[in-house]
């Protein structure tokens, strides 16, 4: 059982446990051009300038590798800061400067955050389902006993480590308790869908079962990726003005 005097924070690691995730993500459902690998000298417009955070309250403090991360190609400083921020919560002034956002949050999106002095990530008010379906421990301690008497938000968040966090979001898509939709779009099993989703939460599973997964060296993308196009724009028309799965892959 991790408890937090046994976690640290290891910079490279979560670094490259960054880059893992996504690369996974981009090995189910994601077109490869969405994991892109900044340059050398990071994302010209992604700077610790234009990474300050408003009324000079706190800056990221994640590392700056994570900000120019392999998913911010087409992102600018506004954009990380504002999923960095996390404000417009009740208790946005009571996250300290060593907290970040990993989430935008919002309906039907967690609130995500990444301690980096603690080495831990905190799930706002999980789900049920995720704690009693994750594949990796949680952090035993009691955050009452823990956490600052401002910081009551950590009360009502799970917290892993931060490769188990993120191990645990990959057995839930090998589980397929994740489903990708499309591109923009994934759908979890346990939340009320609205009409036509939940029957494609039945379907999608098994095609992507079919095409191989989770056995990534027996897994086809591309076919599956056309297998579940189709299901969508014939049995859930919600979808088929915007769909893109894929799209180069696709064509």
């Amino acid at each position: 059982m991790p408890w937090l005097k046994d976690i640290s924070y290891d910079r490279q690691a979560t670094i490259a446990v960054f880059r893992d995730y996504y690369h996974f993500l981009a090995a189910l459902y994601l077109h490869q051009s969405e994991a892109v690998e900044p340059p050398q000298d990071g994302w010209p417009a992604i700077t610790a300038e234009n990474m300050q955070v408003s009324r000079g309250r706190r800056a990221s403090s994640l590392p700056p590798e994570l900000c120019n991360g392999i998913v911010a190609g087409h992102w600018d400083g506004e954009d990380v800061k504002h999923a960095t921020q996390s404000e417009g919560l009740d208790f946005s002034e009571d996250i300290p400067s060593h907290v970040v956002g990993l989430t935008v949050g919002g309906v039907e999106r967690p609130y995500i955050f990444l301690d980096v002095e603690a080495g831990i990530v905190h799930w706002y008010e999980c789900w049920d389902k995720i704690r009693e379906t994750s594949s990796q421990e949680m952090v035993q301690d009691d955050m009452l006993d823990w956490a600052p008497d401002n910081e009551t938000w950590r009360y009502a968040s799970a917290a892993w480590a931060i490769l188990d966090f993120f191990e645990m979001l990959k057995d839930q898509y090998r589980q397929l308790n994740f489903v990708p939709f499309t591109p923009w779009t994934v759908r979890d099993v346990w939340l009320r869908a609205p009409p036509g989703v939940g029957e494609m939460l039945d379907v999608l599973p098994g095609i992507y079962r079919e095409h191989g997964w989770p056995d990534i060296d027996r897994y086809r993308k591309e076919e599956c990726l056309r297998a579940v196009r189709a299901t969508l724009l014939d049995r859930a028309p919600l979808y088929a003005d915007w769909i893109d799965i894929g799209r180069e892959a696709l064509e």
